[in-house]
């Protein structure tokens, strides 16, 4: 089933003249910003899959849990979203197994092509990131040994979060509504999903959800993002990038984090450019 929202030039034959500049300039913007729908129930499932496991993670925040000390809260937490992620892809399965009689399954026309390329986009990001914070003394990686032993919790976490926003949601809003507003809307999700497991603003990481997001949509493999999401999410559990000033200007520090942290991921994303990977269309393609 495919329908489309076509641009606002395309329901007005005649444009508007100079006389009514006003409704020229709406008229300029509704062209522009029209989003063209190929596929509505690619997009519906990425809807869908998205509002069940923001509900469940809302419904479980619900549910008090005894817990003794910062550590036992951390975990409680974590191991929480674990099982809300994985009871969403569970749900998801079951979903596509009814409305579309097949098991779910995501494209891996290039599975060594995007684990490669996510693996160098990883690489470059951490390293401009991380030296920079470094030698300018502005932030660092401190450990934090009260999460130290939940590591292995946060990486299989991080795994599912890829299989729902990487294999199920980005490939499905990429076909539905097209790779750029595709590309936006699965990296937000991503990096709101590290936000829930983290307990953390973590704003820094948002730009290598979008770069994660862009290879997947080049590749149309899901396999490299996938992983690299479960090696965020340890790592980034584990440590924190704190700035070694006083607590007065510590806000300071953090958006020097996000601030490179742009820089860091713009610098990478040129670098894909010069990696030939696989193109695939997913105009002619369904979503499952």
């Amino acid at each position: 089933m495919k329908r489309t929202v076509r641009p606002a030039t395309e329901y007005c034959p005649h444009r508007p003249n100079r006389e009514h500049e006003f409704n020229a300039g709406l008229y300029r913007i509704g062209a522009q910003f029209s989003i063209h729908v190929r596929d509505f129930q690619s997009t519906l499932d990425g809807i869908i899959a998205c509002t069940l496991l923001f509900l469940l993670l809302l419904v479980s925040s619900l549910a008090g849990l005894p817990t003794a000390g910062l550590a036992a809260f951390y975990q409680s937490s974590l191991l929480r979203t674990v099982l809300v992620t994985a009871l969403t892809l569970v749900v998801m399965l079951v979903y596509a197994r009814i409305v579309r009689k097949k098991t779910l399954r995501s494209r891996l026309a290039n599975p060594k092509e995007s684990l490669a390329a996510s693996l160098l986009v990883l690489l470059i990001w951490g390293a401009v990131w991380g030296l920079f914070g470094e030698l300018s003394k502005t932030y660092h990686l401190a450990i934090e040994p009260t999460r130290l032993n939940l590591a292995p919790l946060s990486l299989c976490l991080g795994v599912l979060d890829g299989l729902i926003v990487y294999a199920y949601c980005a490939e499905r809003f990429v076909t539905g509504i097209g790779s750029t507003i595709g590309i936006l809307i699965s990296s937000l999700l991503a990096w709101l999903l590290f936000v829930v497991a983290s307990l953390d603003s973590a704003l820094y990481l948002l730009p290598i959800a979008v770069v994660l997001a862009y290879v997947n949509a080049r590749t149309a493999s899901a396999l490299g993002p996938t992983v690299v999401m479960g090696f965020l999410l340890a790592f980034f559990y584990v440590y924190s990038g704190a700035p070694p000033w006083v607590l007065m200007t510590r806000e300071a520090g953090y958006w020097i984090m996000t601030a490179v942290s742009f820089v860091s991921a713009f610098v990478a994303g040129l670098s894909l450019r010069k990696v030939p990977l696989g193109r695939v269309s997913y105009e002619q393609n369904s979503a499952i």
